[in-house]
């Protein structure tokens, strides 16, 4: 996941699907077809998309990384959230909620590392009662 991508525009978009395939895993149904038409979305629009692997490439060089020690500073109201199967960081979401102070934590049932169809009502109803005040 940290090469660059291929120089094809079909292989680029197909590793983007496999990626998301990967990080949405199997607690929600995978939606290829959309899958594709938001990836080739994102691929036409992308100026760099070398750039992608630099978020893989930091949290390869330090996996185990978290900034507990900076999370007591924020100062604004947080709500953390994660899905109850997270494949990338698994607990991470609590680690976070814990150390900023008043944060809330939603754990999104069978949600992975992605934000699928599924999730968007319930995601945007939190949302907007977090905003709310």
């Amino acid at each position: 996941m940290a090469a660059p991508p291929p120089e094809d525009r079909r292989a680029r978009i197909d590793g983007m699907i496999a990626e998301q395939r990967l990080l949405h895993g199997t607690g929600l149904p995978f939606d290829e077809d959309a899958a594709r038409r938001l990836q080739e979305r994102i691929h036409d629009r992308a100026r760099d998309l070398s750039a992608v692997a630099n978020h893989r490439l930091a949290a390869a060089a330090r996996p185990d990384f978290e900034p507990v020690g900076v999370l007591h500073q924020v100062k604004a109201p947080t709500l953390v959230i994660e899905g109850s199967h997270e494949p990338a960081k698994p607990g991470h979401g609590a680690i976070i909620a814990e150390r900023i102070p008043g944060a809330r934590l939603l754990i999104v049932p069978g949600m992975e590392h992605t934000l699928p169809p599924e999730t968007h009502e319930e995601l945007a109803t939190a949302i907007l009662a977090h905003t709310a005040g």
